[in-house]
């Protein structure tokens, strides 16, 4: 497993490497080819373009620095306002020059043919909604306790809503059991009910309340749902969460 995880960052790193390339040959021949239609240098059409409009104001500076002061190691404002200073007008100038490689780009027909990184998983059996075949799919590792995981289960729903047959959904299980204690009876009801069809409709309910995932209410859940789809909460009270559908066991998460 961490040898997986070291060659996916290993993968990762290298694409976005090539990217940031790729990306750069773009720039200069973009910049190169209007500089000679303009018969000036390279240096000369940056400069054209930035000179005079790069202005970082003392509050700025200050800003960044009260927010980054605990990287900079208790140096003062007075020791560190010059370069923070350059660094503020690097940034201002590179956005200028993107701007204007932005600008020749749309006169240009580009194609890129730099694959992002890709990650695998093993999806068979897991909660899932929309076509296998859909050109994108999008992976959740949640928690049904976590309460920052309940802000995007309303985005999902937009995602099924605007995007519908173009886009696959697919659950993963990762709860926080360190910090959630009921996260992972929670995870075990949520497949109970995938056994019964059921599972986006948990998934939804417990969007709305992460309070829910006590155990007496994910008990009062599995009672409403036994009278609506014939008792997945009644069906098992499973203590092997390797032998659920979704074919492997539910691994707690980690902070």
């Amino acid at each position: 497993e961490q040898i997986s995880r070291m060659e996916y960052q290993y993968r990762s790193q290298r694409s976005q490497l090539l990217e940031a390339a790729v990306e750069g040959v773009i720039q200069d021949r973009l910049l190169t080819e209007a500089a000679a239609a303009r018969g000036v240098s390279l240096e000369e059409i940056v400069a054209a373009e930035t000179e005079g409009k790069v202005e970082v104001s003392d509050a700025e500076v200050e800003d960044w620095y009260r927010r980054n002061s605990s990287r900079l190691q208790g140096r003062q404002l007075d020791d560190v306002a010059p370069q923070i200073r350059q660094y503020l007008e690097d940034i201002a100038r590179q956005q200028l020059v993107t701007a204007l490689v932005s600008g020749l780009g749309s006169e240009h027909e580009i194609e890129y043919f730099v694959e992002p990184a890709r990650a695998d998983f093993e999806l068979e059996g897991a909660p899932s909604f929309g076509p296998e075949d859909a050109p994108v799919t999008l992976i959740e590792f949640s928690d049904f306790e976590c309460p920052f995981c309940s802000r995007f289960f309303p985005t999902i729903n937009r995602i099924k809503e605007e995007y519908g047959e173009r886009v696959r959904i697919v659950y993963l299980q990762f709860p926080l059991t360190n910090i959630h204690p009921n996260a992972f009876k929670a995870a075990e009801a949520s497949l109970c009910a995938h056994e019964q069809g059921s599972f986006w409709e948990m998934h939804g309910a417990s969007g709305r309340c992460t309070t829910c995932c006590s155990r007496s209410r994910v008990r009062w859940r599995c009672r409403i749902s036994r009278r609506r789809r014939s008792g997945w909460g009644s069906t098992r009270r499973s203590s092997a969460p390797a032998s659920t559908p979704v074919g492997r066991p539910i691994k707690s998460g980690e902070t």
